[in-house]
C-alpha cells in the first residue's frame, strides 16, 4: 500500500494568488490617496473607476474633465495598468474588485460619504469605463476615515 500524496491543483493555487492581488486594487488606492494627511480624522468615500482598455484618448480626456467639474472630490489619482498591479503585488489587500475590471484606473476621494453613490453613478454608462455588460462593475466606492 502506498502513501497517498496530497497535490494541490497549480490553478486553484494560481486562481487564489490572482484572487488576493485583485483585493489589493483598491486597498493600494486608499493608502496613496491617504499618505500625508493630517488632522481630525472625517469620514469620506474613495470612489475607484476602472478603465476599458480600448478606451481613446478623446474619452480618457473627457473622463478626467467629468472628474475635475465635480462637486465634493478632494482628490484624484490616475494609476496604470502596470501601476495598478504593482500595487496589487505589493500586497495592499483591503477590497476585492470584480476580476473583469483588471485595467487602469482612477481613484477619488469624495469629501462626503454621503455624495459617494452619486459621483459613483456618474460613471456607470460611461464608454470609457470598464463595466460589464448590463453591470456597473468597473465602479466600486468605500467609506475610508
Amino acid at each position: 500500500m502506498g502513501r497517498r500524496r496530497w497535490v494541490i491543483p497549480a490553478g486553484a493555487v494560481g486562481a487564489a494568488l490572482l484572487i488576493a492581488a485583485v483585493a489589493g486594487v483598491v486597498g493600494g488606492m486608499f493608502i496613496a490617496l491617504s499618505e500625508g494627511d493630517t488632522g481630525a480624522a472625517k469620514p469620506s468615500a474613495l470612489v475607484a473607476v476602472f478603465i476599458r482598455d480600448s478606451a481613446t484618448p478623446a474619452q480618457m480626456a473627457a473622463l478626467e474633465a467629468k472628474i475635475k467639474a465635480m462637486p465634493g472630490v478632494e482628490r484624484y489619482e490616475y494609476f496604470t495598468k502596470a501601476e495598478t498591479l504593482r500595487r496589487l503585488l505589493d500586497g495592499r489587500l483591503e477590497a476585492n474588485p470584480p476580476m473583469s475590471t483588471m485595467a487602469a484606473s482612477y481613484a477619488i476621494r469624495v469629501k462626503n460619504v454621503a455624495q459617494a453613490n452619486a459621483v459613483a453613478q456618474q460613471f456607470f454608462n460611461d464608454p470609457a469605463v470598464n463595466n460589464d455588460a448590463g453591470t456597473h462593475n468597473g465602479v466600486v466606492w468605500w467609506k475610508v476615515p
